[in-house]
């Protein structure tokens, strides 16, 4: 009581606001409460999951190479799983961290609260982190806590080295935008050379060293993201660069409507600002350089790993670009107090923000009108049909992790068997190129011969017409209806011996 106190406290228009911002994060927390009960986890979701419940806390490092993110996610999950929250559950941990996010934005943002609004409506802030459990979640908080600490990151040095350690720590395509802001603490530590300033610079410099370390150690070759000459020079002769340069609006494009398009060269009107700021109030040049120098590092290396390294034309991913202009536009309006500069960094974001509205409200139409997958139906199917204590071989792991993830969060003492690797389903790796022919007599014999008890088939394939053509033994026992939006199909087979 002594929080809600404090904030109906205060002169009249405090309050009102106040009373305002309450009532936005109460409807924002509601809609996307609703919305994470009715969303179905996506394979990657799943997959971290797995490899967090699996994993020793030791042993999570190692893959951070295969999976595309340094470690901070897993180590996330793992201390969740730990904690006991169960998989079905796991969306309404990002729930809560996109509404604390959003809190910090109600209450701390130097915006209008129209300008507010647009954002939490926005794909950053709107269904794509708060319902999909990715670390995207934990990137947006962490950026929104540094936007807040940037005008006193001199006076606080340690805790915003901790923070841009954190965002290292987050995910790849982050790297530059905490180059930049280790650069920008460097040049300052000329002038504020304390233990602390120097402190909260080491911070970041060791997590970036260790990310890199992490991000090139791995037992697999098949890592996710590769940054050498030899890669770059490979992928520019099969790609060359003026489709890579084409990719780039491709990667901002928001399916049903080409509004990130727009909001691409609206970010770049606003860069565009930023320069003629900087030659316009020579009286700011200092705060113009500084916060130019991140955000370009930021902009720059995000569009140097679409454009040279990976194609990642993924909408999540396009909006830590998203994240990159908020704190330009950020640190623009905290900077100029009022005037031309303030006013149109602001309008441009927040038109670029409502341009994107209807893409957004589409995918989670989407997601509540029919699932993206079918993992609950094959597991209640298999709940329904696999007695407690048999094995179920799993096939074409890319589309079967929800479902083992759903398996492994059941009382059920299913053990999951990877056909591929011949071994418990553990560790999946995506791309594996060794996945066995199956429309044979192959696989029957393989199972029979390698496994002992009950045994059960899960197929994963993109349609129903594409199923195998499995042996008599292997009997039908159920399979999910193809989904319009999203083609993907399940069969469960029981895998009858000595017939």
């Amino acid at each position: 009581m002594t929080g809600i106190t404090y904030l109906l406290s205060g002169n009249r228009k405090s309050r009102k606001m106040n009373i305002i911002n309450i009532m936005v994060l109460i409807a924002y927390a509601g809609i996307h409460v609703f919305l994470a009960l009715h969303h179905e986890p996506w394979r990657d979701e799943s997959q971290a999951w797995i490899l967090a419940r699996n994993l020793s806390f030791t042993e999570l490092p190692g893959i951070c190479a295969s999976e595309g993110h340094p470690i901070l996610w897993f180590f996330f999950l793992k201390l969740c799983i730990t904690s006991g929250v169960p998989f079905r559950y796991i969306n309404l941990v990002s729930t809560l961290i996109m509404t604390a996010a959003a809190a910090l934005l109600l209450w701390r943002s130097p915006f209008s609260p129209l300008s507010d609004l647009c954002i939490l409506i926005s794909p950053i802030f709107f269904y794509y982190n708060p319902v999909i459990c990715r670390i995207y979640c934990i990137v947006v908080l962490l950026f929104i806590a540094l936007y807040i600490l940037y005008p006193i990151r001199n006076e606080r040095p340690v805790l915003y080295g901790i923070i841009v350690a954190l965002i290292i720590q987050s995910h790849i395509l982050v790297a530059g935008f905490a180059i930049g802001c280790i650069l920008e603490l460097t040049i300052n530590i000329k002038k504020h050379c304390k233990r602390r300033n120097i402190i909260g610079l080491i911070i970041p410099v060791i997590s970036l060293i260790c990310m890199m370390g992490e991000l090139h150690t791995s037992d697999s070759d098949e890592t996710y993201i590769h940054i050498n000459a030899d890669y770059i020079r490979t992928r520019l002769q099969n790609y060359p660069l003026k489709d890579s340069l084409g990719s780039i609006s491709c990667h901002f494009d928001y399916d049903p409507v080409p509004s990130g398009k727009i909001f691409v060269f609206l970010s770049i009107a606003i860069l565009v600002i930023l320069i003629a700021a900087f030659i316009i109030k020579k009286d700011l040049r200092k705060p113009v350089f500084s916060i130019g120098l991140i955000t370009f590092a930021g902009v720059i290396y995000y569009l140097g790993i679409v454009i040279f390294v990976r194609n990642a034309a993924h909408f999540q991913m396009a909006i830590i670009f998203w994240l990159l202009v908020l704190f330009c536009v950020w640190a623009f309006t905290e900077t100029f107090k009022e005037g031309f500069f303030r006013y149109a960094g602001i309008l441009l974001f927040a038109v670029g923000c409502l341009l994107t509205v209807p893409g957004t409200f589409k995918f989670a139409q989407y997601d509540v009108n029919e699932p993206f997958s079918g993992s609950t139906e094959i597991c209640e199917a298999v709940v329904e049909n696999v007695p407690d204590g048999a094995v179920i071989v799993m096939h074409n792991d890319m589309y079967c992790t929800s479902i083992a993830a759903y398996l492994y969060d059941s009382d059920r003492n299913y053990t999951l068997w990877d056909v591929d690797n011949g071994c418990e389903f553990i560790i999946h790796k995506w791309g594996r190129e060794n996945a066995r022919e199956l429309n044979n007599e192959d696989l029957y014999v393989t199972i029979c011969e390698d496994i002992q008890g009950d045994c059960y088939f899960i197929y994963g394939t993109g349609s129903v017409s594409d199923e195998p053509e499995f042996p008599e033994q292997m009997i039908l026992m159920g399979q999910n209806e193809v989904q319009d939006f999203r083609a993907e199909s399940y069969q469960l087979y029981y895998v009858q011996r000595g017939a």
